[in-house]
């Protein structure tokens, strides 16, 4: 009887074990590649002030890194602000198509989202190989976004790439 709930609570194990790493893709990293793989942010987060971002990679070697981006989201629908609420803003102002906002439309099933913040220069640094911290403002923060989403613009080659994507929840309220 022992030796029966012994195995029960392996198979267990191992299957919240496999559970828990099939977000992940196991593949290697291409030549240059940077992957995102985990975002950690402050928990809780308030309009215009200063906070830090650690991002976690995945590279064969530190990359050259142009700019990091982050957009704040609802996950609540939100009739005034929805993603067709930016295209027809784009569409009635006298912004192009194609400009930030609508570059995120496809990104994601979020129901709203802020234009992108985007950091470069001395506001990003590597605190290891595997980890790079960005120093951004919380602009265009409004109180019913509960997330933020971010990724990599990086040189391979001369030619810029980006990163996937990751995302975590944030509190926002005050």
């Amino acid at each position: 009887m022992i030796r029966r709930g012994r195995l029960w609570l392996v198979l267990t194990i191992l299957v919240a074990c496999l559970c828990a790493c099939a977000g992940f893709s196991l593949r290697p990293v291409a030549p240059g590649e940077v992957r995102l793989t985990r975002i950690e942010v402050p928990e809780t987060m308030q309009e215009d002030l200063f906070y830090e971002v650690a991002l976690n990679i995945r590279t064969d070697s530190i990359p050259v890194v142009s700019r990091v981006c982050c957009r704040w989201l609802s996950e609540v629908p939100s009739v005034a602000h929805s993603s067709m609420y930016w295209y027809n803003y784009e569409a009635s102002s006298h912004e192009p198509l194609g400009s930030a906002r609508s570059g995120w439309l496809e990104k994601g099933p979020y129901y709203d989202f802020s234009g992108p913040v985007c950091v470069e220069g001395d506001s990003i640094r590597f605190a290891s190989t595997d980890r790079v911290v960005i120093r951004f403002q919380a602009r265009d923060l409004k109180p019913h976004f509960n997330a933020v989403e971010c990724y990599v613009e990086y040189m391979v080659n001369g030619q810029p790439r980006e990163s996937n994507r990751v995302s975590t929840r944030v509190n926002t309220s005050e």
